[in-house]
């Protein structure tokens, strides 16, 4: 299934969204995918824009179905062709193998047995390495509660969430960073209480967000993390 942002806003608002997941899980393929495609936070208003990072997170966690984003109309044709290419090159093998069986007629029946055998199954690279982190994370109940958690907080969406996830993969590993530059050894040498809370509280601005590493969750976000994890502990 193919969405743009705007499709998507459409298709929760209506209703739409839950039936065509509905309608993936029970296609018969064995890893649909919903691809999504634009920039959630461009042209939508903010509500809109965390509705649509938290479906997002809801169809890959809750659903297992893997959720592709691309950039825009090109970067989707890019990915369909990368797809197509690799399925293609993986299965030519086989054709190739089944027209020499029908040439060499039932004698060779065994050796094609034999080839066919030894064809390796599809392998998709950095794909099937998403795919794999999805199944994991699926996976893990703990994971998937403390993703849903960040996503409650105003202005955490799913990219973020996954971003401080990945570093602190449950909420004690982050109440314990927090609780290091606060008190611990981590605590800056000569700051005042107030300042190191402010360390503390801007201490995930500059994780990366996605594979691209080209952006950071920021003060803003960084900071209302804090305020809703650490001051409410």
């Amino acid at each position: 299934e193919r969405k743009s942002i705007h499709d998507l806003v459409g298709s929760i608002q209506d209703g739409r969204y839950e039936r065509q997941k509905h309608y993936l899980t029970r296609c018969g393929l064995r890893r649909p995918m919903y691809l999504v495609e634009g920039d959630a936070t461009w042209g939508v208003s903010a509500t809109e824009s965390k509705r649509v990072q938290y479906a997002a997170m809801e169809t890959d966690l809750g659903d297992g179905i893997a959720v592709v984003r691309t950039e825009n109309v090109n970067d989707t044709l890019r990915f369909l062709e990368v797809i197509t290419n690799t399925l293609a090159s993986e299965y030519d093998s086989l054709h190739i193998a089944n027209t020499r069986q029908e040439d060499a007629g039932e004698a060779d029946a065994e050796a094609h047995l034999a080839l066919v055998d030894k064809a390796h199954p599809p392998n998709f690279g950095d794909f099937v390495a998403y795919v794999q982190k999805q199944q994991k994370l699926h996976q893990s109940s703990l994971g998937n509660a403390w993703l849903r958690m960040l996503c409650q907080i105003p202005g955490v969406g799913g990219d973020i969430a996954e971003a401080i996830s990945e570093e602190f993969p449950t909420p004690m590993s982050l109440l314990a960073h927090y609780n290091a530059l606060v008190y611990g050894s981590a605590a800056p040498a000569g700051q005042t209480d107030p300042q190191r809370r402010v360390h503390a509280s801007l201490s995930l601005a500059r994780l990366k967000i996605g594979r691209s590493g080209t952006r950071t969750i920021g003060a803003a976000a960084s900071q209302k993390v804090y305020d809703n994890i650490w001051a409410s502990a």
